[in-house]
């Protein structure tokens, strides 16, 4: 049985060797100094402002329609609002959805760190902890797609776990037959049901907060899944206790990220695309980024002293209250007219 705290970099290797042997720490300085890469803001002023011909404004909601938006974070030019009412939060200005794929083209990149030795690790374990949760709730899972796969890691990990009937789609670099029968499809996001049938369980690794209308892809994936088959996603967590603290310092706010999801949002854009969610939980702790914060060192530089006037702070306690770095939920396809 794998325990979630198995992937958990924080506390499988600490939070400073975690950060440093995966590369993290020259990615978090990079977006620490707003190094967004693509010439997608200029300065005007002395202030740094998005450009025109990437960036348009959004007046509502992009999930419930709500007007009542209240700013979040704002970082070298990249600003982040939040909605009152549903607690969705996404970039205003907001990267205009034919100019996204630009993001990718230029310095913004974590090949370095999903390729190192302690990433690959972790998440081999993260994968299979995956199909271990969905098994919980369907045991016959015959066909898996991973949608975002990059490399395809997750799907030698499905192979592994005794799944057959394995694809991955991305739209990026990785699109090539992999061995043992593998295949990842370079395709965009926008064409998921058109290269993918009848498909047991979908899996979204990290990948819901890039994408620009998120409601037609869950839709589409609703078309892609077989009857009551299982859609697990993972993102990151707005409300997770280092966002919190960290705030506008967090690598959670980056250029890439076009949406911000809570618990209470994912659940409803869940309900919008007529799923209904069967199982939601935090991982990730970020104990060790946590508990360094509120000893006043560096979040991700440094080992926390474990001061007792935080003995309360574990990982538990942070799951508990739904405050880990990612929400991992797991929703089973409904049918339209029962939503």
């Amino acid at each position: 049985m794998i325990n979630k705290d198995d992937f958990d970099g924080n506390i499988k290797f600490g939070g400073k060797k975690f950060h440093q042997s995966t590369a993290r720490d020259t990615l978090i300085k990079s977006v620490e100094d707003g190094d967004w890469g693509g010439g997608f803001f200029y300065t005007d002023n002395g202030v740094i402002k998005p450009k025109k011909e990437y960036f348009e404004d959004v007046n509502s909601c992009i999930l419930c329609g709500s007007k009542n938006l209240l700013p979040l974070v704002e970082r070298k030019g990249l600003a982040v609002v939040r909605c009152n009412e549903c607690d969705f939060g996404m970039q205003n200005p907001r990267f205009k959805a034919d100019r996204v794929h630009e993001i990718y083209e230029d310095t913004y990149c974590m090949d370095n760190t999903y390729s190192s030795i302690n990433a690959v690790e972790l998440d081999k374990i993260k994968f299979m902890y995956g199909i271990q949760e969905a098994r919980k709730i369907n045991n016959y899972i015959t066909s898996v797609l991973d949608v975002g796969c990059g490399p395809g890691l997750s799907l030698y990990a499905y192979k592994q776990a005794g799944i057959q009937n394995v694809k991955g789609l991305d739209p990026g670099k990785y699109s090539k037959d992999l061995s043992g029968g593998i295949t990842i499809v370079k395709d965009g996001f926008e064409e998921i049901s058109s290269n993918f049938k009848n498909v047991s369980l979908v899996t979204m690794w990290d990948v819901l907060e890039h994408i620009h209308d998120i409601k037609y892809t869950l839709a589409d994936i609703w078309n892609v899944l077989e009857d009551d088959g299982l859609l697990l996603i993972m993102v990151p967590n707005l409300l997770s206790l280092a966002t919190r603290l960290i705030r506008s310092s967090s690598p959670t706010f980056s250029v890439d990220h076009l949406n911000y999801f809570t618990e209470n949002s994912l659940e409803l854009a869940l309900k919008q695309a007529n799923f209904k969610v069967v199982s939601k939980e935090t991982v990730i702790s970020e104990i060790d980024n946590c508990r360094n914060y509120l000893e006043f060192s560096s979040p991700y530089d440094s080992v926390p002293k474990n001061e007792d006037a935080f003995s309360w702070l574990t990982a538990n306690y942070i799951h508990d209250n739904m405050m880990g770095s990612r929400l991992l939920f797991i929703a089973k396809k409904i049918k339209k007219q029962e939503s």
